[in-house]
């Protein structure tokens, strides 16, 4: 092993992630060398220092520039058109085969002719009283 394969190794041993295996060619080689030696104690006074500092965190202000970047909504609005387009998809090729059946009861088909035309109907109410009230919503600017 190189010089600075030891001192990784010996990295990884204090940080417990050297494979088992490894171990005792590692505590050989600590314990040959006065440098090893050295190096081995101060990452572990290194690591015992460090063991009680807390983790330093993005400000509040990083999440909040985060969530209002310009990438970050178009690639949230894709994703939806993406996923919503692909169920419309499949729900409509579900109610078209059922339709079609001819094995399928007539009082079926008029049953989910009848639930389709609902939810569209309840859907165009929904979206223009929607739009309505943005028009006058007083909380439009505001940020949670």
């Amino acid at each position: 092993m190189t010089h600075e394969e030891i001192r990784l190794r010996i990295q990884a041993l204090v940080d417990n992630e050297l494979p088992s295996e490894d171990i005792p060619a590692v505590l050989e080689q600590i314990e040959n060398s006065y440098e090893f030696r050295q190096e081995y104690k101060e990452l572990l006074v290194l690591k015992k220092r460090l063991s009680g500092e807390p983790i330093p965190e993005p400000p509040d202000a990083w999440f909040d520039r985060m969530t209002r970047s310009v990438a970050r909504k178009t690639g949230s609005f894709v994703a939806r058109i993406v996923f919503l387009g692909s169920y419309v998809l499949l729900i409509a090729y579900a109610i078209v085969s059922l339709l079609r059946d001819s094995a399928t009861p007539g009082l079926v088909r008029l049953a989910v002719a009848g639930i389709v035309v609902g939810i569209i109907a309840l859907f165009v109410v929904a979206l223009s009283d929607r739009m309505k009230e943005s028009k006058h919503d007083k909380y439009k600017g505001v940020i949670r």
